[in-house]
């Protein structure tokens, strides 16, 4: 079966640079975690091979400069700014991929100082400090060099435990110091290892934290490098969050690492490279007219209880390591001209009081109970306990819309079809006393 599948693969970058005056003096370093989407085809390896950058809006006099084909690529250098004024500027940073595709412009604000009398322009010292503690300050002197790393271990011991801010700066070779770089921090208590590893992640994006998707490490490391993959085809065309946090072996949650990105939507082709969707996530790709699932040797794997959707504006094609274990579920959909990929709404209802019902999936407590599930169409809701007096069942398709509802009455079990819709991933919330529980249903 060749079906051509639109996937998109948000790929996280972390990139450092420098961007100083002239004399290489008084300069801190510019940082911005963002999210570019890779594009890829069957001949694609989805690789970074240049990038380009200018200031304000000088777009005509732009530098452009080769990556080496990398992904993910680090930028870490010193850019000149000898034509620019003193003054409040505008950096603009973006990259091109092996199929030609740019990413989104990445913008940072500096400001460029007076440029002093010429030496070595290299750093020679930083110095640090938390909260409002300046006096506190803990100074450090380095090797001589124009570009410098920390990648160090800072005592907290003074520190009581909560929010924290951390403060640090450079000084160079002419006793000039740099901005200040601020972030927050949380303290939390101290552990009883003496060698702590990091064992799992999770993110979520925007407010969403209840849909938020969480990773356990084959073997709990440290440190832990995070480099992957992350889907992001729900996410409505715009600007939007990303909140990552790192858990420990003792069950400890590290702080919210958060950055902002552009999500620009389906693309024209889109390659699902190495891949899992692992029990309880429901991921959907999508694409304007080709998907390709698991090209150039990659392996992609739905695992029991995931659930992958493909929505493709002409076809999607599956290579032979596209994998399905038992229970897991692929759907593939050619929808010309969309809709594609959407976050499912899943409105809230009023009951006829007025109350709003907020949803929750279905947990093991559940007094709702749906089967056969998956089905071949028809399905049943049966309820735990006492006969309500009534209750509401609302179902809904892939991409929140409304289907059916319906208002049963002295009932406990009750019957519904869906043999005349089409086989994917259907929504059921079922409402009464004034609570609502949503169940994933399987049509296939």
């Amino acid at each position: 079966m060749k079906r051509k599948i639109f996937s998109v693969i948000i790929i996280l970058f972390l990139i450092h640079i420098h961007c100083t005056v002239f004399s290489l003096n008084r300069y801190s370093p510019l940082y911005q975690i963002f999210i570019g989407d890779t594009i890829g085809n069957d001949n694609s390896s989805g690789m970074l091979t240049v990038y380009e950058y200018w200031y304000d809006d000088q777009y005509s006099e732009r530098v452009t400069g080769f990556s080496g084909s990398g992904n993910p690529f680090t930028l870490n250098m010193g850019l000149p700014t000898p034509g620019l004024p003193i003054g409040l500027h505008c950096f603009h940073l973006r990259f091109k991929d092996d199929t030609g595709k740019w990413s989104s412009v990445i913008s940072k604000y500096f400001f460029k100082q007076p440029a002093l009398p010429a030496t070595g322009g290299e750093l020679i010292a930083y110095e640090y400090w938390f909260d409002n503690e300046y006096s506190a300050k803990v100074v450090q002197s380095v090797t001589p060099q124009p570009t410098y790393i920390l990648n160090t271990v800072l005592t907290t011991a003074s520190l009581p435990l909560g929010l924290h801010n951390f403060h640090i700066r450079y000084k160079d070779d002419s006793d000039q110091w740099s901005s200040v770089i601020t972030a927050v921090i949380f303290k939390i208590g101290v552990s009883p290892f003496t060698n702590n590893l990091i064992s799992g992640y999770r993110y979520w994006f925007d407010m969403t934290n209840s849909a938020m998707v969480s990773q356990n490490l084959p073997t709990p490391v440290n440190p832990y490098q995070f480099v992957q993959n992350i889907y992001a085809g729900n996410l409505s065309i715009g600007d939007h969050w990303i909140h990552i946090q790192f858990r420990d072996v003792i069950g400890q949650w590290s702080g919210v690492v958060s950055a902002q990105f552009t999500f620009v939507g389906p693309t024209e082709q889109t390659a699902i490279s190495s891949g899992t969707i692992s029990n309880g996530q429901t991921n959907c790709y999508d694409a304007l007219q080709t998907i390709t699932v698991a090209g150039n040797g990659a392996t992609f794997t739905i695992q029991t209880g995931g659930i992958g959707t493909m929505i493709a504006g002409e076809k999607i094609i599956y290579f032979p390591n596209t994998i399905v274990e038992s229970g897991g579920y692929m759907l593939g959909q050619i929808s010309p001209g969309g809709p594609f990929c959407k976050t499912p709404t899943m409105p809230a209802v009023l009951m006829e009081n007025e109350i709003t019902s907020t949803p929750s999936m279905v947990s093991e407590n559940s007094s709702v109970k749906i089967y056969p599930n998956p089905t071949t169409g028809k399905f049943i809701v049966d309820l735990k306990g006492e006969i309500p007096v009534k209750f509401q069942v609302y179902v809904f398709g892939i991409r929140g819309e409304k289907l059916h509802s319906e208002t049963l009455n002295g009932e406990r079990k009750h019957e519904f079809s869906l043999s005349e819709r089409t086989v994917g991933v259907y929504f059921i919330r079922v409402v009464t006393d004034g609570r609502a529980e949503t169940v994933k249903l399987i049509r296939q």
